[in-house]
């Protein structure tokens, strides 16, 4: 059906849609529904007639032409019409929101705060009822499809549907025509217009006695009855103070909230407490919001007629309720409230809140006047436009708490009894820990000006009943155990252990004990050297002295047997044990060799001055294809390249964003090579010694040469000599921007050579596998300033000017 009305408007709108299509949409158009569109479908008519430039009355009048009918076209216009009002009131919707300060997600129509403040601006506090015309959760969006109620009246252009069933069955679907009647086949006209629908339905019935006789008697045996079928749209004007003021169509059964919700409601300055319903020129009902919102009446939501008119004044008193009421808004008066009505408006102080008065602040013409009302005389105080009410705050003050903490069991609050001691509020607690400080605990309290005091107690005489205290609410108690007083007390053990660290103290802890807690000691650990370094204590630290620390020093086997002597040891607190690595402990440190060896492969280095030549020479030696001169070599990573490694790892996420300044081709460099001399000349400088993780790979000969940079075509080529030019000639020469002289050879071994001399340049010779460079010259960052040119031609002058002095 959607795609029906679509093409009816195209059809209006475009004359090139072929005959025998029009022919086909217009016989489904008669049978549209409008009902049946969504609010994008109709979205979309509107996008579309907007696109033509048409109104939306050119737009139903072009449709009209092509058959559909009346019934349709006005209830499309509804539609638009309610479209358009949404859109906009969702728009006013959102600047209402940050012009009252109304938070997100806030639901309710009563525009409550949660809020406490006294200092509240107007402009932060929503007019109460304001967000009931433009809240996205309750509605009164007129519906087409509701039943009719029966105190509705008819009029011109409705449907009257008749049904009789029983004995005799008949349906009857008649339109009210100009005259006011329904024109029922078999019984004649039978006036219905501005009769209610229970008047109608009686005199229609009454008609339909005459030619069905059954229906009549004690016992009928045929029944009708009158309902509404499709209602004639009704115009009426919303006017005054309202956030779109104008002519509504709305369905014959709206009501006043209908038109209040489509025009967006009162505005700013709109009343709520009296809006007048005119019609014939005569005021038929006032409406008071309050009504609905307070009391949940809707009695005077009245059903609407045409042409009646909706006028909202500007409001007449307003006064502001902030600061702990359970509604925090802007409501409106009637002349005849007191601060008693409008406390109920507030729905009362809110749970935090416990006061037995309130404050009104008013503006007077000599500056602000100050009230203070008791409940009892809310009744009777008169409130004014302008007026300011706010609950005081209660202060959060326990009159019967008192507080435990420390070394007891279950430390708290807890309830302050009369005439309460210390010693029970210890019971109360569960006890002392066995731990407990026992010479002194403290009482934080609050003398009779609320300064803060400290009562010390013993707690040996707290418990006998000699030293026992009287409590007053708001005391603290403090009570600690033997281990918060003074430092932390640990031992360090540090070495050749499986879990070093720092360890908790304890008595008649001894070295054993502690190697104990440390895992035992490693495969590496020296059984002859464990040492334990001590503090002084503070009496020798009291005399100047140059000993920072004594020392001990003990012979412990794997299985934590101790001398005779050294069983009696016992650890002091913060003692730090070491446990040192035996003096030739080595763990296997492996070398890679690769390419052409009889047996490539990983070798543990033998010894620490084990050699390149050593290691080769374990391998088999080179095979007769190796190339010596094009071997190289990557050092493994030392201690100081693996710790920044494993830095990088675990940390990688905090750093990835300066990776770029970490050099990762530093951690695993490579070494220049020189096989033949190494294999020459065993032993010799070039032989480098064996470090763990070194890599050396030896390749076959290589047969070609390239050439990169700045020649006019990259490439490789095949090895024809030591001539440098040639390969450069071969890639097509040096390109324009080709900085010559700093041109170089990269040989297959790592080693390189530059191009030598400033006028008569000497090219670097080139070895098979080698890498011919050429760089590019520098971009220019532009010319020399004029100031520049003028010192060195200041400067010139006086060279010349010195010269001719010299050779006077």
């Amino acid at each position: 059906m959607f795609r029906t009305l679509m093409l009816a408007i195209a059809i209006s709108i475009f004359s090139c849609i072929t005959l025998s299509v029009q022919a086909q949409s217009l016989s489904d158009i008669q049978n549209f529904n409008v009902d049946e569109l969504s609010d994008a479908q109709v979205q979309e008519i509107q996008d579309e007639i907007t696109s033509r430039g048409l109104t939306i009355d050119q737009a139903a009048a072009l449709a009209k032409t092509r058959g559909t009918t009346e019934m349709q076209i006005t209830k499309l216009k509804m539609r638009l019409q309610q479209l358009a009002v949404s859109s906009t009131e969702k728009g006013k919707q959102g600047e209402q929101k940050g012009k009252f300060g109304n938070q997100e997600g806030q639901e309710d129509i009563y525009s409550q705060k949660d809020t406490t403040s006294v200092d509240e601006e107007e402009d932060e506090i929503e007019i109460f009822g304001r967000s009931l015309f433009n809240s996205d959760k309750l509605t009164f969006e007129p519906n087409a499809n509701i039943p009719v109620p029966s105190n509705y009246s008819i009029s011109i252009g409705d449907e009257v549907r008749i049904s009789v069933w029983g004995s005799s069955q008949q349906s009857y679907s008649l339109e009210v025509d100009n005259s006011g009647s329904i024109n029922v086949p078999n019984i004649g006209p039978i006036r219905v217009a501005g009769h209610s629908l229970s008047t109608a339905k009686k005199d229609i019935i009454n008609k339909l006695k005459t030619i069905y006789g059954d229906m009549s008697g004690d016992n009928p045996t045929t029944f009708a009855d009158v309902t509404m079928g499709s209602t004639q749209p009704i115009q009426v004007n919303v006017i005054g103070e309202v956030d779109s003021p104008g002519t509504y169509t709305l369905p014959g059964t709206a009501s006043v909230f209908n038109a209040l919700f489509l025009s967006g409601g009162p505005s700013d300055i709109g009343s709520f407490r009296n809006i007048q319903v005119i019609r014939n020129n005569k005021l038929i009902r006032t409406i008071d919001v309050y009504d609905y919102l307070i009391n949940r009446d809707l009695s005077n939501n009245i059903s609407l007629k045409s042409q009646d008119v909706i006028f909202v004044p500007v409001y007449s008193d307003r006064v502001i309720a902030s600061g702990g009421f359970k509604r925090n808004a802007i409501f409106e008066m009637k002349d005849s409230e007191s601060l008693g009505d409008l406390f109920r408006y507030t729905g009362g102080l809110s749970d935090t809140v416990y006061v037995d008065k309130l404050n009104v602040e008013r503006l007077t013409g000599s500056g602000y006047e100050l009230y203070t009302v008791a409940m009892p005389d809310m009744s009777t105080f008169t409130m004014k436009n302008g007026d300011s009410i706010y609950a005081g705050k209660t202060i959060r003050e326990y009159v019967n708490r008192i507080s435990i903490e420390g070394a007891v069991y279950q430390p708290g609050d807890y309830e302050l009894k009369a005439g309460m001691k210390l010693s029970a509020l210890i019971s109360q607690a569960g006890g002392l820990v066995p731990d407990y400080f026992a010479n002194r605990g403290l009482i934080m309290r609050l003398d009779d000006k609320r300064f803060p005091t400290i009562i010390p107690f013993d707690i040996a005489q707290v418990l006998d009943g000699t030293g026992d205290v009287v409590l007053k609410k708001e005391d603290r108690v403090l009570i600690k155990n033997i281990f918060d007083l003074g430092e932390e007390k640990y031992v360090r053990v540090e070495g050749e252990v499986m879990e070093p660290g720092d360890f908790e103290f304890y008595k008649n802890l001894t070295l054993k004990d502690l190697i104990f807690l440390a895992g035992g000691m490693k495969e590496s650990a020296s059984e002859a050297s464990v040492e334990i370094a001590r503090r002084r204590s503070y009496e020798e630290a009291a005399e100047l002295s140059n000993e920072a620390v004594k020392l001990f020093t003990f012979e412990i086997d794997r299985d934590l047997n101790l001398s005779s002597e050294d069983e009696d040891f016992e650890i002091k607190p913060y003692d730090y044990i070491y446990i040192r690595m035996a003096p030739s402990y080595e763990e296997q440190r492996t070398v890679t060799i690769s390419g052409e060896v009889k047996y490539p492969g990983k070798y543990a280095i033998r010894s620490k001055d084990e050699r390149i030549s050593d290691i080769i020479e374990r391998a088999g030696g080179l095979t007769s294809y190796a190339y010596a001169d094009a071997a190289w070599m990557s050092r493994g990573m030392d201690d100081r390249a693996k710790a920044i490694a494993k830095q990088i790892n675990e940390n990688r996420a905090e750093i990835e964003s300066n990776l770029d300044s970490v050099d990762m081709e530093a951690l695993n460099p490579t070494l220049e090579l020189q096989l033949s001399q190494i294999m020459n000349n065993p032993g010799s400088d070039w032989d480098y010694i064996l470090r763990e993780g070194d890599v050396i790979t030896i390749p076959v000969k290589k047969e070609e040469v390239w050439v990169s940079g700045a020649v006019l075509n990259p490439s490789g080529l095949a090895y024809t000599g030591t001539n440098f030019k040639r390969y450069v000639d071969g890639a097509g020469g040096f390109a324009q921007k080709a900085k010559k002289g700093k041109s170089y050879v990269i040989y297959p071994n790592g080693r390189s050579a530059s191009t030598k001399g400033f006028i008569f340049k000497r090219y670097p010779r080139v070895e098979p596998g080698s890498q011919v460079v050429v760089p590019l010259k520098p971009e220019k960052t532009g010319g020399m300033s004029a100031q520049a040119w003028v010192s060195i031609a200041a400067t010139m002058t006086s060279m010349a000017v010195a010269v001719a002095t010299l050779f006077k």
